[in-house]
């Protein structure tokens, strides 16, 4: 009985730690969790981007359906041939943005198409979603450290705690469809501590 009880207790104190340092643990009965999951893989070249929200979450976003420098549109990556949507890690979250094409400084333009540009909607600060769009600035903002981010200029940092520029994720249009063309342009989220 004394053993069975020791082995309890240090099954629970394991998790725990586990769990501590991030490190996931599945229960039983469960599948643990797995970067070898295709849907926490980062967006792959071809996936197309598809609505993260709302009545139209999980269709395909359409270029002609992103207005003209107004609140981004969430997504998520969508593998085009099993239909899986990549929103098992949310630092797959992405925003699409219609920008004016002219004044795109030479490293957003590349990665752009049609005006079209999409950036991770995690906060490089603390990785909180970046989600509002400050008009009269042109910026990206992340609301709850007030970082902001301009979108013009490969998402540099604009104002606020945040030190790193926002990844941005090359593009690409194909039949009207919006398509991930590359990788990010860093890892998204905060840097490692």
């Amino acid at each position: 009985m004394e053993n069975r009880v020791s082995l309890k207790r240090r099954a629970l104190l394991w998790r725990m730690a586990a769990i501590a340092a991030g490190v996931g643990v599945a229960q039983p009965g469960t599948a643990a969790p797995s970067k070898a999951d295709p849907a926490r893989w980062r967006p792959q070249t071809g996936d197309i981007l598809v609505h993260g929200l709302g009545p139209d979450e999980g269709l395909p976003i359409t270029a002609d359906a992103v207005e003209l420098e107004s609140s981004p549109v969430v997504a998520f990556p969508q593998d085009p041939g099993s239909g899986l949507i990549r929103s098992r890690s949310r630092f797959n979250k992405v925003l699409i943005m219609r920008l004016q094409t002219a004044a795109l400084d030479h490293r957003t333009a590349p990665h752009a198409a049609e005006g079209i540009a999409v950036y991770s909607a995690i906060c490089t600060h603390e990785a909180c979603d970046v989600s509002a769009w400050l008009e009269q600035q042109k910026q990206l903002l992340c609301e709850c450290h007030l970082s902001r981010f301009n979108p013009y200029k490969f998402g540099k940092v604009g104002g606020g705690p945040a030190t790193r520029k926002l990844p941005m994720l090359p593009i690409r249009v194909e039949q009207g469809r919006i398509v991930v063309a590359g990788p990010f342009s860093k890892r998204p989220g905060p840097a490692r501590r």
